[in-house]
């Protein structure tokens, strides 16, 4: 059986579009759209796009996302 993920509504989540992860987490949303920000500057060469989701959205889009480095 797969463990459900729980995401923390009061969290702000940096998610990485093509491989579908969570690169980074914040309960300030200011600081994940920076981070996100200059995620997305250097990663115009490879063809990746990063986006701030609250922990609300990405439960009720049942978005699955693989937890990384946080």
């Amino acid at each position: 059986m797969q463990k459900e993920e729980i995401y923390d509504p009061n969290f702000w989540y940096v998610v990485n579009q093509h491989y579908k992860h969570i690169v980074y987490r914040s309960k300030d949303k200011s600081k994940a759209l920076r981070y996100a920000e200059r995620k997305n500057v250097h990663a115009l060469e490879s063809n990746m796009y990063y986006s701030v989701l609250s922990g609300v959205q990405v439960q009720s889009d049942n978005i699955i996302v693989k937890a990384h480095n946080m």
